[in-house]
């Protein structure tokens, strides 16, 4: 988080009341030299303490990051969640965000299982 918070592409704002941490979000612009749009704002991360949900916060802090993504001239927004997270889909969704692209995982031993078992 260190590194992070000197990295002047990176934007990490948090919100809290009387001291108690309610929210945090973390923003990243890259720039592309052989791809448009050339600069594209990143949410790798978001996370809201579950009885500051629903109130607003998240969405605060998202309009506050888009001011840095807006100053560094970025013309894309991704985002990144869990298949699955509902709550967090939903929120995105509310925003006008829309899934693109599905990334896959898996462990490099489980792999190898597998294309052992099917003899390749």
């Amino acid at each position: 988080m260190e590194n992070n918070l000197a990295d002047s592409n990176i934007h990490v704002l948090l919100a809290e009341a009387d001291g108690e941490i309610m929210a945090y979000v973390q923003g990243e612009v890259t720039s592309r030299s052989d791809y448009m749009p050339r600069n594209v704002g990143h949410v790798p991360l978001i996370y809201g303490v579950k009885q500051f949900k629903r109130k607003g916060v998240g969405r605060l802090l998202v309009k506050e990051l888009c001011r840095f993504f807006s100053s560094n001239n970025a013309e894309h927004l991704t985002v990144r969640y869990i298949i699955g997270n509902k709550e967090t889909e939903s929120f995105w969704r509310k925003l006008g965000f829309e899934s693109i692209i599905t990334t896959s995982a898996t462990y490099l031993k489980k792999l190898d299982f597998n294309l052992k078992a099917m003899a390749i």
